[in-house]
């Protein structure tokens, strides 16, 4: 079944905010599932795990992989409390983010055709849970 859900990030250069969750920007890499009761994101075949490090501060957040992976984990966090979301279904994700008004002319269209993902249905496990999304609209 297709779902809807607006899921609003904010792309700070310390933390990564969501209506229910702030979390430093920073992400570890791993080949191997983590250890047990490390929260994670397995996504194409890497696992990932959030950091207390940071990553450096950059202005354009679509130059760096890792602020995508940042946003599944968010988008992921804000599904994990929500029941009516089933393993078969397909999420279809509006996603809200924000940009500097300064930066906004020259980013915008970078911003969104970055992290729509070119429209494609995403399989993130998280945390051993199964999710499909589809970021429809940024």
């Amino acid at each position: 079944m297709i779902k809807k859900l607006r899921v609003a990030v904010d792309h700070g250069n310390r933390n990564m905010k969501t209506c229910h969750f702030i979390f430093t920007s920073g992400l570890n890499m791993l080949d191997k599932k983590p250890a047990s009761g490390e929260q994670y994101l397995q996504y194409e075949g890497k696992y990932y795990t959030l950091s207390e490090q940071r990553i450096p501060y950059q202005r354009d957040k679509t130059l760096d992989f890792r602020f995508f992976i940042l946003t599944l984990f968010a988008i992921a966090m804000e599904l994990e409390g929500k029941e009516q979301i089933q393993p078969e279904d397909v999420v279809q994700i509006q996603l809200p983010i924000g940009l500097p008004p300064k930066h906004f002319a020259e980013l915008y269209e970078k911003y969104e055709l970055f992290f729509k993902a070119e429209g494609k249905v995403l399989d993130l496990n998280f945390n051993g849970k199964l999710y499909h999304i589809c970021i429809q609209d940024v």
